[in-house]
């Protein structure tokens, strides 16, 4: 983007140059062209790049040609040419896009890695519920088989006091 904002910069300060009587046109559109870099400039200016060992030693495309408001002076010595730029900025978006892949490599492998554990942890409540739901039934099968017994012998107690007492009324009535 900005090479390209760069590129027109260029070529309208060379056409300014070459063409020197019509300056009305030229100017304007050189005027265009510059204050287009300048906006994008700050984009070049963030950390990832500004950091970078590269970003020093580039003077940066701004800079020089913040001169372009005298084409003579930025093409009498030609201080840079824009192939010079075009190969470091290059560099730049390459060392850019590097860390970029970097940082999207290093967030797939988190995301793989909280995927791994939220289904192991999915796995381990499952287990747990299978197990608490199993020691629930057990202990409902037990108690509900104690009660049975309860229940069984409190018949049992039930019946055999019912003979005695009918032994008894028997012998009680037996003996009048």
């Amino acid at each position: 983007m900005s090479c390209v904002a760069l590129t027109k910069l260029d070529n309208e300060a060379r056409a300014r140059q070459d063409a020197e009587g019509l300056r009305p046109p030229f100017e304007i559109r050189l005027r265009t062209a510059r204050e287009d870099l300048n906006k994008l400039l700050p984009a070049l200016a963030r950390p990832s790049l500004s950091e970078s060992p590269k970003w020093d030693s580039f003077a940066g495309p701004g800079d020089l040609y913040q001169t372009t408001e005298d084409s003579r002076q930025v093409f009498a010595g030609r201080l840079f040419t824009i192939s010079h730029v075009d190969i470091e900025l290059n560099e730049l978006l390459a060392e850019s896009n590097n860390g970029e892949t970097q940082i999207l490599q290093k967030g797939r492998s988190i995301q793989q890695s909280a995927t791994r554990s939220i289904r192991i942890w999915s796995l381990v409540a499952l287990l747990v519920g299978l197990i608490v739901g199993q020691s629930t039934i057990w202990e409902i099968q037990r108690r509900f088989r104690q009660m049975h017994r309860s229940m069984e012998e409190t018949r049992r107690d039930r019946s055999f006091s019912n003979q005695m007492l009918q032994g008894m009324v028997s012998a009680v009535g037996g003996d009048r």
